[in-house]
């Protein structure tokens, strides 16, 4: 079974825009496919702000207190070798859905989102 990661971090802190684009990505991916496991990557999670239900049994959440900027200073200008499949795990393909693409492992593909 293939296992996909997602970054879900714009939809845990947007109301429209990328973050209603990743609702609805996971929304339809939920029903249309049971058989993939998908793992939601957020970043800056946050006991005030809890995450909502997974949409499917196929779907598991993976977060980080680390917030979405300081990640990208991480990521992008330092350039800190760390891989996303430390917060999600071994995955297949990583869908980067924002503006910044983390490092990946060589064997994991990559998609990213351009707005």
């Amino acid at each position: 079974m293939p296992s996909i990661g997602i970054d879900y971090t714009a939809a845990y802190e947007q109301g429209g825009g990328i973050g209603r684009y990743v609702r609805e990505l996971v929304t339809a991916l939920a029903r249309l496919d049971t058989a993939t496991d998908y793992r939601l990557f957020v970043s800056g999670v946050t006991a005030q702000k809890p995450l909502p239900a997974v949409p499917g049994s196929n779907f598991t959440w993976r977060g980080t207190s680390i917030t979405p900027l300081w990640l990208a200073r991480l990521w992008q200008r330092a350039q800190v070798p760390l891989h996303v499949e430390l917060f999600t795990g071994t995955v297949d393909l990583y869908h980067a859905t924002d503006f910044t693409l983390p490092p990946t492992r060589s064997t994991t593909r990559h998609a990213a989102h351009r707005a």
